[in-house]
């Protein structure tokens, strides 16, 4: 997964990758992907070249900024000729309608950096302890 600032004094990061033929999108701080959807767009364009599909599931993971609630995950479409983001094809996913290969990502991902999701989320002190126990 790639890091990907959200600006050069803009306490925040996403983290995206592939998967499959899908992207997998995680925010880490207290702001998330929507309010940088230039920055957001522009990676998932990035992306997008290697893809044959016309469009793109994206999948969000949003617990730094949302906390560990039920609409923590999310799906968006990337519009490969629009060459963007559409940003009206947002829904809500429930943890366990998540693709199996998303899940081991997530659960991966949050192994190697879940000392950086401790440290840069709104997490209370009581999800820390179970998020760290057990990521989703």
């Amino acid at each position: 997964m790639r890091q990907i600032k959200y600006g050069k004094d803009v306490p925040g990061q996403l983290y995206i990758g592939r998967v499959g033929n899908k992207l997998l999108a995680i925010s880490i701080g207290s702001r998330g992907p929507f309010e940088f959807i230039d920055v957001f767009n522009k990676a998932a364009t990035a992306y997008a070249k290697n893809f044959k599909e016309e469009f793109i599931e994206i999948y969000l993971d949003l617990l730094s900024c949302l906390g560990n609630k039920s609409n923590r995950f999310a799906k968006i479409i990337y519009d490969k000729k629009k060459g963007q983001v559409d940003i009206f094809s947002v829904e809500e996913i429930e943890k366990d309608k998540l693709p199996p290969e998303i899940r081991k990502e997530l659960i991966k991902f949050y192994k190697q950096k879940v000392n950086l999701i401790l440290e840069k989320s709104i997490l209370t002190n009581r999800e820390k302890q179970k998020i760290s126990q057990n990521p989703l």
